[in-house]
């Protein structure tokens, strides 16, 4: 029985370190087509190799930058505040007394 125990052990070492081996050649072999591929394309950064560009913004048509403009664009409701009527009230009075 422990004969079979030590001989199914070595075959398992031996089969796994025949894995081991030929993972690392496969890691090795993929490195250095990674670092031919670098070699191959003018290095920008592997960031820079996948980003898309931005979606440039669109520009606004004429009727949606009319769209919000009202009166208060225009200043037709700058007598309703309350401030505007005095200040034009003492500009009338200096007015009078320059002529």
């Amino acid at each position: 029985m422990i004969v079979k125990v030590e001989k199914f052990q070595e075959t398992a070492v031996i089969a796994t370190s025949e894995q081991l081996a030929s993972c690392q050649v496969n890691n090795f072999i993929f490195r250095i087509q990674i670092e031919l591929l670098f070699t191959c394309i003018p290095f920008k950064g592997v960031r820079e190799l996948f980003e898309q560009e931005p979606m440039p913004v669109p520009k606004k048509s004429r009727a949606e930058l009319m769209k919000d403009i009202d009166a208060d664009y225009y200043g037709y409701r700058d007598d309703d505040d309350g401030i505007l009527i005095p200040l034009e009230q003492e500009a009338e009075k200096e007015g009078v007394l320059v002529i």
